[in-house]
């Protein structure tokens, strides 16, 4: 399936993607990781001591909007980079249950995984430099975080 991108008039909403991402639409949740993933990783970087964690927080708090939790209040970015704050504390106290995580993941996927949240690059420069296209980085990833989440 390729990531097409919709008139300005047609794309979704944060609330909407959260929707979707609580009902188990993975194409929600990259969205909001698109959209949103930078902010959350920065903060979770501010308390994780290694990228690797941090972006392991980014991870889980992304892939753990299944609508248990308390409803937003505020931006969903902003909801996402708290979730991600608190996941990051917990990865620190819990030291490399991410790091063991991504290492199960098939090569691409932890590749790509660790490449937008430790390099900060997209999957479009993650797909150039490892001569892919970009819709299999993007499934990679995707992929690997329902892998992490489940």
């Amino acid at each position: 399936m390729s990531h097409m991108k919709l008139p300005p008039h047609q794309e979704r909403s944060d609330e909407q993607l959260l929707f979707g991402g609580a009902r188990g639409d993975r194409l929600s949740i990259s969205e909001l990781y698109d959209r949103h993933g930078r902010a959350a990783y920065r903060c979770a970087s501010s308390i994780c001591l290694e990228p690797v964690r941090a972006a392991g927080a980014v991870i889980a708090a992304f892939t753990a909007t299944d609508g248990r939790g308390p409803v937003p209040q505020g931006t969903v970015g902003s909801w996402l980079a708290l979730r991600a704050s608190r996941h990051a504390r917990r990865a620190e106290r819990d030291g490399g249950t991410v790091l063991e995580g991504l290492a199960r993941l098939p090569e691409l996927a932890s590749l790509s995984i660790a490449l937008t949240r430790g390099a900060d690059l997209s999957c479009r420069q993650i797909a150039t430099e490892l001569d892919l296209e970009e819709p299999a980085v993007r499934r990679a990833m995707r992929e690997g975080l329902h892998d992490l989440a489940c």
